[in-house]
Protein backbone atom coordinates (compact mmCIF):
# COMPACT_ATOMS: atom_id res chain seq x y z
CA UNK A 1 0.00 0.00 0.00
CA UNK A 2 0.72 3.66 -0.09
CA UNK A 3 4.59 4.41 1.79
CA UNK A 4 3.84 6.00 4.83
CA UNK A 5 0.65 4.68 6.16
CA UNK A 6 -0.26 3.28 9.46
CA UNK A 7 -2.96 0.82 9.57
CA UNK A 8 -4.62 0.03 13.21
CA UNK A 9 -7.43 -2.24 13.32
CA UNK A 10 -9.05 -2.10 16.72
CA UNK A 11 -11.83 -4.14 18.57
CA UNK A 12 -15.30 -3.11 18.23
CA UNK A 13 -14.16 0.58 17.08
CA UNK A 14 -13.09 -0.04 13.67
CA UNK A 15 -10.17 0.94 11.18
CA UNK A 16 -7.83 3.71 12.10
CA UNK A 17 -5.38 4.67 8.80
CA UNK A 18 -2.58 7.65 9.98
CA UNK A 19 -0.68 9.52 7.66
CA UNK A 20 2.33 10.00 9.18
CA UNK A 21 3.16 13.74 7.77
CA UNK A 22 -0.30 14.73 8.31
CA UNK A 23 -1.10 13.31 12.40
CA UNK A 24 -4.58 12.67 11.10
CA UNK A 25 -6.52 9.60 11.40
CA UNK A 26 -8.89 8.56 8.49
CA UNK A 27 -11.18 6.48 10.80
CA UNK A 28 -13.69 3.75 9.39
CA UNK A 29 -16.64 1.92 11.47
CA UNK A 30 -19.85 -0.16 10.67
CA UNK A 31 -21.52 3.12 9.44
CA UNK A 32 -22.23 5.08 6.42
CA UNK A 33 -23.31 3.67 2.71
CA UNK A 34 -22.54 0.34 1.22
CA UNK A 35 -18.86 0.28 -0.11
CA UNK A 36 -17.42 3.09 1.81
CA UNK A 37 -17.78 1.17 5.42
CA UNK A 38 -17.04 -2.20 7.43
CA UNK A 39 -19.15 -5.17 8.07
CA UNK A 40 -18.22 -5.81 11.67
CA UNK A 41 -16.59 -3.14 13.47
CA UNK A 42 -13.55 -5.15 15.25
CA UNK A 43 -10.91 -5.54 12.74
CA UNK A 44 -8.86 -8.47 14.01
CA UNK A 45 -5.95 -8.68 11.25
CA UNK A 46 -3.95 -6.58 8.20
CA UNK A 47 -2.45 -7.60 5.20
CA UNK A 48 -0.90 -6.12 2.38
CA UNK A 49 -2.65 -7.49 -0.67
CA UNK A 50 0.14 -6.83 -2.79
CA UNK A 51 -0.79 -4.46 -5.72
CA UNK A 52 -1.78 -1.30 -3.07
CA UNK A 53 -5.04 -2.60 -2.02
CA UNK A 54 -5.25 -4.17 1.67
CA UNK A 55 -7.07 -7.00 3.09
CA UNK A 56 -8.67 -6.90 6.73
CA UNK A 57 -10.15 -9.56 8.92
CA UNK A 58 -13.19 -9.40 10.67
CA UNK A 59 -14.78 -10.89 13.89
CA UNK A 60 -18.14 -11.60 11.76
CA UNK A 61 -18.05 -9.35 9.20
CA UNK A 62 -15.63 -11.64 6.72
CA UNK A 63 -12.92 -10.21 4.81
CA UNK A 64 -12.77 -6.35 3.42
CA UNK A 65 -10.57 -5.91 0.55
CA UNK A 66 -9.91 -1.98 0.65
CA UNK A 67 -8.90 0.30 -1.97
CA UNK A 68 -7.18 3.55 -0.61
CA UNK A 69 -7.09 5.43 -4.20
CA UNK A 70 -10.59 5.23 -4.39
CA UNK A 71 -11.58 4.96 -0.18
CA UNK A 72 -14.08 1.71 -0.95
CA UNK A 73 -14.66 -1.84 0.56
CA UNK A 74 -15.45 -4.90 -0.92
CA UNK A 75 -16.86 -7.45 0.80
CA UNK A 76 -16.22 -11.40 1.24
CA UNK A 77 -19.04 -12.99 3.00
CA UNK A 78 -20.02 -16.43 3.66
CA UNK A 79 -23.43 -15.10 2.67
CA UNK A 80 -22.03 -13.33 -0.85
CA UNK A 81 -20.59 -16.79 -1.29
CA UNK A 82 -16.81 -15.48 -1.76
CA UNK A 83 -15.47 -17.11 1.56
CA UNK A 84 -15.46 -20.19 3.89
CA UNK A 85 -16.02 -18.01 7.40
CA UNK A 86 -17.12 -14.43 8.55
CA UNK A 87 -14.61 -14.81 11.78
CA UNK A 88 -11.59 -15.00 10.68
CA UNK A 89 -8.70 -14.17 13.27
CA UNK A 90 -5.71 -13.86 10.83
CA UNK A 91 -4.41 -13.74 7.64
CA UNK A 92 -1.25 -14.23 5.89
CA UNK A 93 -0.44 -13.24 2.74
CA UNK A 94 2.41 -16.19 1.13
CA UNK A 95 5.18 -15.77 -1.07
CA UNK A 96 3.16 -16.92 -4.06
CA UNK A 97 0.69 -14.78 -3.13
CA UNK A 98 -2.01 -16.69 -1.73
CA UNK A 99 -4.12 -15.48 1.13
CA UNK A 100 -4.53 -17.52 4.12
CA UNK A 101 -7.45 -16.71 6.49
CA UNK A 102 -7.14 -18.40 10.01
CA UNK A 103 -10.77 -18.31 11.50
CA UNK A 104 -12.28 -19.19 14.82
CA UNK A 105 -14.32 -23.03 14.40
CA UNK A 106 -14.11 -22.96 10.79
CA UNK A 107 -10.02 -23.66 10.09
CA UNK A 108 -8.11 -22.73 7.21
CA UNK A 109 -9.30 -21.35 3.66
CA UNK A 110 -6.78 -19.93 1.44
CA UNK A 111 -7.70 -17.39 -1.54
CA UNK A 112 -5.67 -18.13 -4.95
CA UNK A 113 -4.94 -14.98 -6.70
CA UNK A 114 -6.80 -14.65 -10.02
CA UNK A 115 -9.14 -17.15 -8.78
CA UNK A 116 -12.75 -17.86 -7.22
CA UNK A 117 -11.40 -21.00 -5.94
CA UNK A 118 -10.95 -21.51 -2.13
CA UNK A 119 -9.14 -23.90 -0.64
CA UNK A 120 -10.24 -25.50 3.01
CA UNK A 121 -8.69 -27.29 5.78
CA UNK A 122 -10.30 -28.54 9.12
CA UNK A 123 -10.24 -30.37 11.51
CA UNK A 124 -12.68 -33.00 9.90
CA UNK A 125 -11.36 -33.07 6.83
CA UNK A 126 -7.60 -32.56 6.91
CA UNK A 127 -5.73 -35.27 8.36
CA UNK A 128 -2.76 -34.11 10.87
CA UNK A 129 -4.27 -30.36 11.72
CA UNK A 130 -5.20 -29.86 15.34
CA UNK A 131 -7.58 -27.28 15.61
CA UNK A 132 -9.92 -25.22 13.59
CA UNK A 133 -9.37 -22.07 16.79
CA UNK A 134 -6.48 -20.09 15.04
CA UNK A 135 -4.48 -17.59 16.04
CA UNK A 136 -1.40 -16.66 14.00
CA UNK A 137 0.26 -17.64 11.11
CA UNK A 138 4.39 -17.22 10.07
CA UNK A 139 5.85 -18.09 7.15
CA UNK A 140 9.66 -19.77 6.66
CA UNK A 141 11.38 -20.60 3.72
CA UNK A 142 9.44 -23.71 3.34
CA UNK A 143 6.92 -24.01 5.90
CA UNK A 144 3.98 -22.05 7.53
CA UNK A 145 4.03 -22.25 11.08
CA UNK A 146 -0.03 -22.26 12.52
CA UNK A 147 -0.65 -20.61 15.87
CA UNK A 148 -4.12 -21.90 17.53
CA UNK A 149 -6.24 -21.16 20.64
CA UNK A 150 -5.41 -23.47 23.32
CA UNK A 151 -3.66 -26.24 20.87
CA UNK A 152 0.15 -25.04 20.59
CA UNK A 153 1.55 -25.09 17.26
CA UNK A 154 0.87 -26.95 13.88
CA UNK A 155 3.86 -26.32 10.67
CA UNK A 156 2.86 -26.67 7.02
CA UNK A 157 4.93 -28.21 4.57
CA UNK A 158 4.69 -26.56 1.43
CA UNK A 159 6.07 -29.28 -0.62
CA UNK A 160 4.88 -32.07 0.73
CA UNK A 161 1.25 -30.48 1.94
CA UNK A 162 1.07 -32.33 5.09
CA UNK A 163 0.36 -30.84 8.84
CA UNK A 164 2.23 -31.94 11.49
CA UNK A 165 3.11 -30.83 15.19
CA UNK A 166 5.66 -27.78 15.96
CA UNK A 167 9.14 -29.30 16.77
CA UNK A 168 8.29 -28.97 20.65
CA UNK A 169 4.85 -30.60 20.72
CA UNK A 170 2.70 -34.00 20.78
CA UNK A 171 -1.07 -32.81 20.54
CA UNK A 172 -1.15 -33.26 24.63
CA UNK A 173 2.22 -32.61 25.75
CA UNK A 174 5.33 -30.48 24.83
CA UNK A 175 6.29 -26.55 25.64
CA UNK A 176 2.84 -25.13 23.88
CA UNK A 177 0.65 -28.20 23.38
CA UNK A 178 -1.90 -26.71 25.53
CA UNK A 179 -1.30 -23.24 25.18
CA UNK A 180 -2.52 -20.31 22.74
CA UNK A 181 -0.26 -18.48 20.41
CA UNK A 182 -0.80 -15.06 19.93
CA UNK A 183 1.91 -14.05 17.36
CA UNK A 184 4.16 -16.14 15.48
CA UNK A 185 7.24 -14.00 13.96
CA UNK A 186 10.32 -14.92 11.87
CA UNK A 187 13.24 -12.19 12.28
CA UNK A 188 16.19 -11.15 10.44
CA UNK A 189 18.65 -13.83 11.48
CA UNK A 190 15.74 -16.38 10.84
CA UNK A 191 14.76 -16.83 14.42
CA UNK A 192 11.15 -18.05 15.34
CA UNK A 193 9.56 -15.76 18.06
CA UNK A 194 6.93 -16.90 19.88
CA UNK A 195 4.31 -15.17 22.24
CA UNK A 196 1.97 -17.20 24.14
CA UNK A 197 -0.97 -17.20 26.46
CA UNK A 198 1.13 -18.80 29.51
CA UNK A 199 4.46 -19.19 28.60
CA UNK A 200 5.62 -16.32 28.22
CA UNK A 201 7.85 -15.19 25.03
CA UNK A 202 9.83 -17.53 23.37
CA UNK A 203 12.70 -17.51 21.19
CA UNK A 204 13.32 -21.07 18.85
CA UNK A 205 16.54 -21.22 16.57
CA UNK A 206 15.68 -23.90 14.10
CA UNK A 207 19.43 -24.31 13.40
CA UNK A 208 20.47 -25.89 16.84
CA UNK A 209 16.82 -26.86 17.40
Amino acid sequence: SEPGLFWVGTYAAGLSILKKEKRKFLKFDARGPEGKRLLQKSVLAIEEAGDGKVWMATDGGGLHLYDPVKFEFKNYTEQNGKIAANVITCLLRDQENNLWCGTYRKGIFKLKPGSEKIERFSKEITTGLSSNNLFSFCETEDKIWIGFVARGIDLYDKKTGLFTRSPFDTIDQGAFARSSIFKIFKDSKNRIWIGTENSGTICYNPVKN
